[in-house]
């Protein structure tokens, strides 16, 4: 059978992704799907529900308007809300004034089908609480995480009407008698009226201290600066304090996508674990809403502090219609070790499919073993290329095809390779490459400045289709470039850079005393010292009152600026 997977996801069976239609029974068995090294990129199907099978326990959320969410949790637990199903529904024992309030009821199942057997239990707020929780949707979402290492699982419930329309989210641990009142461990509350803080909800360790972390959608959020603004939505991060004995959740700030109006960015959240390498989870969002309607799915990344505020990638199918509304957790489907994401757009009938690649970080860098032996008699020296691949990678048998090009001396033309400029690379992780070349110099050639070197290296363009099982890209840190100054000379230290000290002294060419009319000269002796390492190319610029009569052979004029070459080091 499919293990379990959430609203909008895809499950596993036998090593293969699966799902169940809409128009199959409970017990059927689930449809399989095959996604062969060169499937098509972008999946869709029309199926929209998606049922568990086997043995499970279940958290519902009740007295929900719209959506379906569902998470499973450590300790074989689902947390769902949802509205008018046809095999679940709120156990009778519950008034209906606990109804209209809302809450959460926590479904055991044994191994007997889904409809024939189920013990049901309500999790409600204390009910000296529940006037005051009226018609606040509490458990429009659902979410469960465990907040200390080797701690308990509790549940995280929102209330996007709570605390007077300003939203609210409960984090509790469920009694484990029936009718026995949750303790609740912590809340959030929202701080702007009627944007639906809770309507969302997502549990993840962003800065991997083995705690759980929460993000709560805001998707009615408004910019205060925007004056004209609506329904732009947003995404607030709340970080577990592991200083703290009692549960303690503090605010790491918010994103907030592209800020369109009528968006609603943080309908959906989920959790995709590191698909970047950097030992940090990615957390996609939805905007079902944006571009009029036709949606899009953001990708962050997270730091040891909160979330990037800037997001990695931006995800909005041409011809899609309210994309973004449902997003699964991450899920490897071809086995590549790195989770693929599934999106559902309601307005257009599919669900897409979108894979992820692996990456890699490499750095390129440039060394003149020898350089401080060179004279500027020398007629050639070697030079070393290298790209060293980083060896934490999450995925150690991954390989990716590199080309490098060097150029020498570009712009000048004073020197050349004996060898190739262009090589090839297989960059695997813990890689350490080194191309020696062979640096002519030119013959009679100017070496007072310095020959320049500099190496690119970009993925080679395969012929494989983009579904290829070993596709590998490079991480936005890579270092694809490096460029070094070479300077033919052993006086320059060994950095190989030189740092002059340029001086310049000026002195009355006569007497400082110039009376107008006397024919007296009135001019001045430029000296220039260097007090550092020797300086190559040096200019002084001097700013004129007026234009002299006589401009030196070594300077020239632009209008008032006076700009002269200092001679190199003999």
């Amino acid at each position: 059978m499919c293990q379990f997977c959430t609203c909008g996801e895809l499950g596993v069976r036998g090593g293969k992704p699966c799902y169940r239609s809409r128009t199959q029974s409970t017990s059927s068995p689930c449809t399989e799907i095959s996604f062969p090294p060169l499937a098509m990129r972008l999946f869709r199907t029309n199926v929209s529900n998606l049922w568990p099978a086997g043995r499970i326990r279940v958290a519902i959320g009740y007295y929900v308007k719209t959506g379906c969410a569902v998470v499973k949790t450590k300790r074989g637990t689902v947390a769902d809300n949802r509205a008018g199903s046809a095999n679940v529904s709120p156990p009778n024992r519950l008034s209906k004034h606990t109804i209209r309030a809302g809450g959460v009821v926590e479904y055991r199942l044994s191994d007997r089908a889904w409809a024939e057997h189920h013990r049901a239990r309500s999790i409600t707020v204390p009910t000296a609480d529940l006037k005051k929780i009226s018609e606040e949707y509490f458990g429009y979402s659902v979410e469960s995480g465990v907040f200390e290492p080797g701690g308990e699982t509790l549940y995280v419930a929102g209330a996007p009407r709570g605390a007077a329309g300003r939203g609210r989210v409960l984090i509790f641990k469920p009694s484990d008698k029936e009718m026995l009142l949750p303790n609740i461990k912590s809340s959030l509350e929202g701080t702007q009226l009627g944007t639906y803080f809770g309507a969302s909800l997502l549990c993840v360790d962003l800065n991997a201290d083995g705690r759980a972390d929460v993000l709560v959608g805001a998707p009615n959020y408004v910019s205060q600066h925007d004056k004209f603004s609506y329904d732009q939505g947003a995404v607030y991060v709340y970080l577990t304090d592991s200083k703290e004995s009692d549960l303690k959740l503090n605010a790491a700030g918010s994103v907030r996508g592209s800020g369109a109006s009528g968006a609603r960015f943080g309908s959906a959240l989920a959790a995709l674990g590191d698909v970047d390498g950097d030992g940090h989870p990615e957390v996609a969002v939805g905007a079902p809403w944006e571009e009029s309607g036709r949606g899009a799915v953001y990708v962050y990344s997270a730091h040891a502090q909160s979330l990037r505020t800037t997001h990695a990638q931006r995800i909005s199918p041409s011809g899609a219609r309210g994309f973004g509304i449902a997003i699964s957790k991450g899920l490897d489907i071809d086995g590549n070790g790195c989770n693929d994401l599934a999106v559902g757009a309601y307005a257009s009938d599919e669900t897409y499919l979108f894979r992820c690649v692996p990456t890699i970080t490499i750095k390129v860098s440039i060394d003149a073993p020898r350089a401080l032996e060179y004279t500027k008699n020398i007629t050639k020296f070697t030079a070393l290329f290298s790209v060293d691949v980083d060896s934490t990678t999450a995925w150690p048998n991954v390989k990716l095809d590199l080309s490098a090009t060097i150029s020498v001396d570009k712009g000048e033309g004073r020197a050349y390779l004996i060898e190739d400029s262009k090589y090839k690379i297989a960059a695997t992780p813990k890689l350490n490459s080194c191309e020696r070349r062979t640096v002519v110099i030119k013959e009679n050639s100017d070496l007072s400045r310095p020959i320049n070197l500099a190496v690119d290296v970009i993925p080679q363009r395969g012929k494989s289709s983009l579904y290829s099982s070993n596709k590998v890209r490079l991480s936005n840190s890579s270092v694809t470039h490096s460029s070094s100054n070479i300077q033919l000379t052993g006086d320059c230290g060994e950095d190989l850079i030189c740092q002059p000290e340029i001086i310049v002294q000026l002195k009355d060419l006569e007497s400082s005393l110039y009376i107008p009319g006397s024919g007296d000269r009135v001019g001045a002796v430029a000296t220039v010292i260097n007090a550092g390492e020797p300086a190559y190319g040096a200019v002084v610029n001097f700013s004129l009152p007026a234009a002299p009569k006589k401009v030196p052979s070594s300077c020239e004029m632009l209008a008032s600026n006076m700009t002269c070459k200092v001679p190199s080091p003999e």
